[in-house]
């Protein structure tokens, strides 16, 4: 099974949907699935991001218009080939996934 798990936040930024994230994400890749999360990001990439057994896309933050329309453009790259994609968000990544 082939997953997309996509939130607003993600480590090392702190909080209940980026705590989820990673732990769905490592839990799903241990049960063979195949997990890619995305995710908005202060930053584009961290030294620790290879480290997960998961693919992680960072869209690195700037206006609100351009996060969505970035996470929007990431989200067609990405969502594809997924069987399922799981939002942990309404609005910042609810929307560009409905709009995909």
């Amino acid at each position: 099974m082939r997953i997309l798990i996509a939130t607003g936040i993600f480590e090392p930024e702190a909080g209940g949907p980026a705590t989820f994230a990673q732990k769905l994400a490592r839990l799903l890749t241990e049960k063979g699935w195949d997990v890619t999360v995305l995710t908005y990001s202060t930053r584009a990439a961290y030294d620790f991001d290879t480290s997960y057994p998961f693919k992680l896309v960072r869209i690195k933050r700037g206006g609100k218009i351009f996060n969505r329309i970035r996470f929007f453009l990431a989200m067609l790259r990405h969502a594809g080939d997924r069987d399922l994609i799981y939002t942990l968000d309404v609005f910042a990544v609810g929307l560009p996934v409905a709009l995909a």
